[in-house]
């Protein structure tokens, strides 16, 4: 995955057959599978998703999409009547939805997200430093000194990487420089809400105004984000407990409901 989209389909599906493998041990029953998948995909990627769930042994395969199973993780319903915003930010994508009556209102992607973010503080310390480090390392950096608004305190960590000749280096990077950094990726969330917001109907912006933006995904927890956005916006933003686990919690819901969330047309399905 990468993204939000498959580039390996062989390696995604090794993947998905040795967690199930591990799961259900020997098993004779096939199982079935549920994925979340980015609002943005194109009809051949969620093909592609399905097929890569029914070659790792499905007997059935559904795919749902990240906020909607997000919504369904912390409200128990995808919506009902009211105009539910979801603002999911992961790894690979930043999915935005407009959910009212488990239907989808508006809703739109772009690949920035927690791996964009980490490529960029990998590119900033080339281009300012010719420092050269790995993704585990520029990730650690980007959990440690991250945030959407300047601290009030800065922070900064001595790290090691290399220059181009191969030489050994130590440096020090500061809080300020990583927010620096950042910016443009946070600049271009906000920019994602306002276009779903305005391709939203009237009457749910304004349920949307007095219910505010939940905020899930694993960069839910960069400091100052929820603020970022809220100002930005100007409407509330509301991180959950343990945002990224918002869109796992969902499928655990749903997995009862199976049936009636195809029919609903909540799950994407192929049986």
């Amino acid at each position: 995955m990468r993204d939000g989209a498959v580039h390996d389909f062989a390696l995604a599906g090794e993947v998905v057959g040795d967690i199930t493998d591990r799961l259900l041990g020997q098993r004779v029953l096939r199982p079935v599978l549920v994925s979340c998948v980015c609002v943005g995909s194109t009809e051949l990627e969620r093909k592609t998703l399905l097929d890569i769930l029914q070659s790792a042994g499905a007997a059935r395969a559904y795919l749902i999409y990240a906020p909607v199973a997000s919504a369904i993780g912390v409200y128990g319903v995808a919506a009902g009547p009211e105009g539910r915003a979801v603002l999911d930010v992961g790894a690979g994508a930043a999915d935005c939805a407009v959910i009212s009556m488990n239907g989808i209102a508006s809703r739109r992607a772009v690949p920035v997200a927690g791996n964009a973010m980490t490529r960029a503080i990998m590119e900033y310390l080339e281009t300012s430093r010719d420092v050269f480090i790995g993704e585990s390392e520029a990730e650690r950096l980007k959990k440690e000194l991250s945030s959407a608004i300047p601290r009030e305190a800065e922070l900064a960590f001595v790290s090691g990487g290399k220059k181009l000749n191969g030489e050994a280096v130590n440096f020090e990077l500061t809080s300020t420089e990583v927010y620096r950094t950042l910016r443009g990726c946070f600049a271009e969330i906000g920019k994602l809400v306002v276009a779903v917001l305005d391709d939203t109907p009237p009457e749910l912006v304004s349920d949307i105004r007095n219910n505010g933006i939940l905020l899930t995904g694993g960069c839910a927890a960069i400091p100052g984000l929820d603020v970022y956005l809220s100002k930005t916006l100007g409407v509330p933003v509301t991180v959950p407990p343990e945002p990224a686990l918002c869109a796992v919690n969902g499928i655990k819901k749903i997995l009862p409901r199976l049936k009636e969330l195809a029919q609903a047309g909540v799950l994407i399905g192929r049986d």
